[in-house]
């Protein structure tokens, strides 16, 4: 369901559940929208090639920059367009919110551990704060869940 009109007054929801059909739109598939965890997937492999054509292609040297901007722009302004896209599908739910979310903060997650590796080496405090800001990070998105949860239960 989606959540973007404001409820009635005296609802005990702030938003009113509406479909794309209730406000003159349509679902471009029938299917509706892709389980969460492809967009996760999907986000973190999108994020990745960002992170990995810059890394490779201009820190690296193992192929020209103009291929590694074009990866990244490719990368970016697919994963935007297909977040759009889904957005729009029936069934979106906060749950896919936060499967984008979550694909994009792994992303920097792991991408961490390279830019500490390429930039600082090795050495163990930069690891270990790598590890604390992972650990934060993971923490997060287990908070997000349960609070996604609970509004699910709550609205079911």
């Amino acid at each position: 369901m989606r959540r973007d009109r404001p409820a009635e007054a005296g609802s005990h929801d702030q938003y009113a559940h509406t479909s794309p059909e209730e406000e003159g739109g349509t679902s471009h598939d029938p299917l509706g929208a892709r389980p969460p965890v492809a967009l996760a997937g999907f986000t973190l492999l999108a994020g990745s090639l960002v992170f990995l054509s810059y890394e490779l292609g201009a820190e690296a040297g193992l192929f020209p920059a103009p291929v590694a901007v074009a990866v990244t722009v490719l990368a970016l302004v697919t994963a935007g367009f297909v977040i759009v896209r889904q957005s729009r599908r029936t069934g979106w739910t906060e749950r896919h919110q936060l499967a984008v979310l979550t694909g994009a903060l792994l992303t920097y997650c792991w991408a961490g551990f390279l830019v500490q590796a390429s930039q600082y080496g090795l050495h163990p405090v930069g690891v270990a704060i790598q590890v604390a800001l992972v650990l934060g990070a993971l923490a997060l998105l287990w908070v997000a869940r349960r609070r996604v949860s609970a509004v699910r239960r709550r609205d079911a």
